[in-house]
C-alpha cells in the first residue's frame, strides 16, 4: 500500500500534472473559443479529445525524463528519476501506457484527423525524447508544434479552426522562442551529453540573438491577424501590451546576464506570460467579443 502511494505520488509529479491540465484546458479553448452554437451531443467527443491530449502530453513528459536521466542528474537532480523515486524501467512502461491511453481516447472521437494527430504527436514526443531533442532545431520545432496542436485538436471537433488561427500562431512561435531560451538554460547538461542543440553548436550569445526570430514572428503574427481582420482592435492592442512589453524586459535581463539561474527565471516568467495570453482569449470569449 505504501509502495502504491509512493508510485502515485511520483507518477503525478513526473507527468507535470498542472502542465497536463493546462493542455486539457487549451483543447477546450480550441473547441469553444467564440463558438456559440456547440451542440451538446458533441461534448463527449470534446472531453475524449481533451483527455487524449492530456495523456499524450503526460506520456511525453515521462519518456522525456527517461531519456534525459543523465542530463537531469546534472541540470535537475531533484526530479523524480534522478532522485530515485521511480525506476527507469517503470517510468518507460508508464510512458508507453500513457501514450496508448491517449490514442484510445482519440479513437473514441471517431474523428480521423484527431486520431491522426494523436498518433503523430505520440510518435513525435517519443522520438523527441530519444533523438530529436539532440538534433539542431528539429526538437524545438516538435515541441512548438505539440504546444500549438492542442488548440487544433479541440477545434477539429467543433469545426472552429478559423477562430483560433491567431492563437495557434502565437502559441507556436512563442513556444519556439521559449525552446531557444530553454536551450540556453540547459547548456551545461546538453554539452556534457554531447547533444547537438542550438546552444551547444552556436554558443549562448548567438542562440540569444537567434531567438529574436521567433520573438519577432510572434509579434508579427497577431499584427498580421489584425491587418486581415482576424482579430479585433481591442485584442490587438492588449496583445501588444502583454507580449511586446514583457519581451523587451526579458531580453533586457538576458542581455545583462546569461547565467543559468537568471535564464531559468526568465523562461519561467515566459511560461506565465504565455498563460496570460491564453487567459486573455478566455476573457474575450466570455464576453463574446468576436474576432
Amino acid at each position: 500500500m505504501i509502495n502504491l502511494f509512493k508510485f502515485i505520488k511520483a507518477g503525478i509529479k513526473i507527468i507535470r500534472l498542472y502542465n497536463c491540465l493546462f493542455v486539457l484546458f487549451t483543447v477546450f479553448l480550441g473547441a469553444f473559443f467564440l463558438s456559440f452554437d456547440t451542440s451538446m451531443s458533441i461534448l463527449p467527443k470534446i472531453l475524449f479529445v481533451g483527455l487524449s491530449a492530456f495523456f499524450i502530453a503526460a506520456g511525453g513528459y515521462v519518456i522525456n525524463d527517461v531519456y534525459d536521466y543523465e542530463i537531469d542528474k546534472i541540470n535537475k537532480p531533484n526530479r523524480v528519476l534522478p532522485s530515485r523515486k521511480m525506476k527507469l524501467n517503470t517510468a518507460y512502461v508508464f510512458s508507453i501506457c500513457l501514450f496508448l491511453i491517449g490514442i484510445v481516447f482519440a479513437i473514441l472521437t471517431y474523428n480521423i484527423w484527431c486520431i491522426l494527430i494523436a498518433l503523430i504527436n505520440s510518435i513525435l514526443l517519443y522520438n523527441y525524447a530519444k533523438h530529436f531533442k539532440k538534433i539542431f532545431l528539429i526538437g524545438n520545432l516538435v515541441v512548438a508544434w505539440n504546444a500549438s496542436s492542442t488548440f487544433i485538436f479541440g477545434a477539429l471537433i467543433t469545426l472552429n479552426l478559423k477562430n483560433i488561427i491567431s492563437l495557434v500562431l502565437i502559441s507556436f512561435f512563442y513556444t519556439l522562442l521559449r525552446e531557444f531560451i530553454k536551450c540556453i538554460e540547459d547548456y551545461e547538461g546538453d554539452k556534457a551529453d554531447s547533444a547537438k542543440t542550438i546552444t551547444v553548436l552556436l554558443g549562448l550569445r548567438k542562440t540569444l540573438y537567434l531567438s529574436y526570430i521567433p520573438a519577432m514572428i510572434t509579434v508579427l503574427s497577431f499584427n498580421l491577424m489584425y491587418i486581415l481582420n482576424q482579430i479585433s482592435i481591442e485584442l490587438f492592442y492588449i496583445l501588444n501590451i502583454i507580449i511586446v512589453i514583457p519581451f523587451i524586459v526579458f531580453y533586457y535581463i538576458m542581455h545583462k546576464s546569461l547565467h543559468r539561474v537568471i535564464v531559468a527565471n526568465v523562461q519561467k516568467y515566459m511560461k506565465l506570460n504565455m498563460l496570460s495570453v491564453v487567459l486573455l482569449y478566455v476573457v474575450y470569449d466570455f464576453f463574446k467579443v468576436r474576432i
